[in-house]
């Protein structure tokens, strides 16, 4: 590699680190899942914020708009909210066909889905036909308003959050279909008595809300998720790779929401943005074993009836351990 490339990886690298340290400007303990935020923007990859209210799923998202700008002459918001609502039609988030009264015709109405980063808040909230108008969006980069299809803008991506506390209280289960095109999800626990002391003093000297840097433009996101799609992958780290999903999707009493090819797809992508990130100029089996918790538990809706994150988990971590994977 010439001393060039090096030097053009490393302010890659740097821009990455900022944007994560940015990402969780203002917030306690949350260093692993602005990384894995991180790691799924400049991979081009859609993610899954779970874990109970009120632990900075909403505020983690909120904070990319500040920290990924886009100049006065973008058609798009680089960041737009769909609030999950038992009522909420599709229309409300891909937009509709609305009658011009005064030119006597159909004009098309863009909803807020158009723009870069969509912000799909308590997904499990909407009705299944709405959580299906996403399908298109997420796999496709576009959607079908009456019976013109329209892009979305690039880059695009989904980050969207569900309570895990809340099943059965006017939510219903995200499809199988729908979580699959989620390339990661990130888990957000309850913070611990250190993490609360910390929180509780800097929030009462008026600290904890301080507002995240820009870092940098969209324009240059587009760039970079081109940049991580050639980071070489070592062929043995695939094989590892494969070798791991096989064993997790095999384990007795687990269900998945898909033993398909998207799970490794997303894993590989995702792993040449934490490469990236973390400095290496390559992908070797380790960057898969950080990243593969992240992209696979999603994907695993229980383990003999048991759908809690700590199961999934270990399910995930006996694939990273085992000799079959070695």
């Amino acid at each position: 590699m010439s001393t060039e490339y090096i030097e053009s990886l490393e302010t890659d690298m740097r821009t990455m680190q900022g944007v994560s340290a940015q990402m969780q400007a203002g917030f306690i303990g949350l260093g692993e899942q602005a990384g894995n935020i991180t790691d799924a923007i400049f991979a081009g990859q859609h993610i899954l914020l779970e874990g109970e209210p009120g632990v900075g799923k909403s505020e983690l998202v909120k904070n990319i708009g500040q920290v990924i700008t886009a100049d006065e002459a973008s058609l798009y918001k680089v960041v737009s909210r769909l609030q999950g609502a038992s009522d909420k039609q599709p229309a409300d988030f891909i937009g509709a066909e609305v009658y011009n009264q005064k030119f006597q015709l159909f004009e098309t109405r863009k909803g807020p889905i158009f723009a870069h980063f969509v912000f799909a808040d308590e997904l499990n909230r909407n009705n299944t036909k709405t959580q299906a108008a996403l399908n298109e969006a997420m796999a496709e980069g576009q959607v079908t308003i009456g019976t013109e299809s329209l892009f979305l803008p690039a880059p695009f991506m989904v980050i969207a959050t569900q309570n895990e506390n809340e099943f059965g209280q006017g939510t219903q289960p995200v499809s199988d279909a729908l979580l699959d095109r989620f390339g990661a999800s990130s888990y957000f626990g309850s913070p611990n008595e250190k993490q609360r002391e910390q929180v509780g003093l800097e929030y009462s000297n008026g600290q904890y809300l301080d507002a995240p840097k820009r870092v940098m433009e969209i324009a240059d996101l587009k760039r970079m998720q081109e940049v991580v799609r050639q980071i070489p992958v070592d062929q043995r780290a695939i094989e590892w790779l494969a070798k791991s999903i096989e064993q997790i999707v095999s384990v007795k009493d687990i269900e998945m929401a898909s033993r398909g090819h998207r799970g490794m797809q997303a894993t590989i992508r995702i792993g040449q943005a934490h490469a990236l990130r973390t400095g290496d100029t390559a992908v070797t089996r380790e960057h898969f074993a950080q990243v593969l918790p992240f992209t696979y538990a999603h994907r695993i809706k229980s383990v003999k009836d048991d759908s809690g994150h700590a199961v999934k988990q270990q399910v995930i971590d006996s694939a990273i351990k085992s000799k079959k994977a070695a």
